[in-house]
């Protein structure tokens, strides 16, 4: 019980210490829900140690339609989501817990347990979800009051809730992340006679990784697609598209270029990339994309040039080949420029398409109006607000890197 102690876990009523909750001391043998969320582990578990030492344990984990409905959910997380959950099964099993699945909302599927099993404890972690998520949290903990149940988020990462700034934040990171490991559990009482639910298809929550676009958005659709004719562009979203991964500086790159050349909203470009991430976390996908938008005011403009990048990060030019094949004849010298190759009229507008936007010029007009509107719309009071809650604290290097590209000069 130390280390989760050593987590700061806090109660959902009150927000009272563990050990000051006088509801949850006074009734040690009944059931207690532990829910599972993003969390599908049993290794080094708060919740779930914390769970196991009140009482008999049922293990739940929800499907709820809704949230599969949402504009981020894709069929490719929900089929990484049933691998989790097979090996959860199994991990589970092995300290005498069953899975309990179930379909449905989480307060109908809650307030169900609590009439059939007693259940006056609810113990989880705290989730770090998109907005749907978030909004029924606060139903669920609104419920959790109502019917008298002990409803405990415990932290699991370096999201620190109710802070106001960024000012104690390193700290209060450093003290979850510095706690203990939980130590494994090696057997667990578990909740008998609890009925699961078959999990539905992908089909029947209506989940595809195909992304509705309007009609007129040439440009929304070949970003999408992987066919805006930039080469190193198109081939790091196939990739994607494929694999359901990339790293960082691609990711970076394909926000960046669908924002700043191709112009087009980061409300419309974002769930897209969210629906192919398989490693999707709203908490990192969305500050990230609004800062590779330049939306956030206080970030610094970053234009990649996709030429650039094609050439410094795939040198070979083997990735670039393999997800592009149409580009065989083309040298590897004008790999990341087709058009300007011998044979470009054999290949673009046919096997590949020519570039939509010319790159040189659509990075000079984005960078003209995306500085032109900061300037004409400053606000040194919202900046100074923005940077108060959000920003980072940690000191600026005064030395330049000699490096260009650590300069951001893309």
């Amino acid at each position: 019980m130390a280390a989760t102690l050593g987590r700061g876990a806090r109660a959902c009523n009150g927000g009272l210490p563990l050990g000051g909750n006088p509801a949850i001391s006074g009734d040690m043998e009944r059931p207690v829900i532990c829910w599972f969320k993003r969390d599908l582990r049993v290794c080094d578990h708060p919740a779930l140690a914390r769970a196991a030492a009140l009482g008999p344990v049922i293990a739940l984990y929800i499907i709820e339609p809704e949230g599969w409905q949402q504009p981020d959910a894709a069929g490719r997380h929900y089929a990484f989501l049933q691998e989790c959950l097979g090996e959860l099964r199994v991990d589970l099993a092995k300290i005498g817990l069953p899975l309990t699945l179930k379909v449905g909302d989480a307060i109908s599927t809650l307030e169900g347990l609590r009439q059939t099993h007693g259940i006056r404890h609810l113990i989880s972690h705290e989730e770090t979800g998109n907005g749907w998520s978030f909004e029924r949290d606060k139903r669920v903990g609104a419920w959790a009051r109502a019917q008298g149940v002990a409803w405990e988020e415990l932290p699991q990462s370096g999201v620190v809730r109710r802070l106001k700034g960024r000012d104690h934040w390193q700290a209060a990171r450093n003290a979850v992340m510095a706690a203990p490991l939980v130590p494994p559990l090696q057997a667990c009482r578990a909740v008998e006679h609890v009925a699961s639910d078959p999990p539905p298809t992908a089909a029947a929550l209506g989940l595809t990784d195909a992304c509705p676009l309007a009609p007129d958005a040439t440009r929304l659709a070949a970003w999408e697609r992987g066919e805006t004719g930039l080469p190193f562009v198109d081939a790091c979203m196939r990739a994607l598209t494929a694999t359901g991964w990339l790293n960082f500086r691609m990711r970076s790159m394909l926000m960046a270029v669908a924002s700043y050349h191709l112009w087009l909203d980061w409300r419309s470009t974002g769930p897209i990339l969210a629906r192919r991430f398989t490693d999707y976390e709203p908490g990192i996908h969305w500050p990230q994309v609004q800062m590779q938008s330049g939306t956030t005011g206080i970030n610094t403009i970053r234009i990649y040039n996709p030429i650039k990048q094609g050439h410094d990060q795939d040198p070979s030019g083997v990735f670039t080949r393999r997800w592009l094949p149409e580009l065989a004849e083309v040298p590897d010298t004008q790999l990341q420029t087709p058009w300007v190759c011998e044979g470009a009229a054999r290949i673009l507008g046919r096997s590949y398409p020519a570039p939509v936007v010319d790159p040189v010029t659509a990075a000079r007009h984005a960078r003209d109006l995306v500085w032109g509107l900061r300037r004409a719309h400053k606000s040194d009071a919202e900046t100074a607000r923005i940077v108060t809650r959000h920003a980072s604290r940690k000191r600026r290097r005064r030395a330049k890197p000699a490096n260009r590209q650590l300069r951001f000069d893309f």
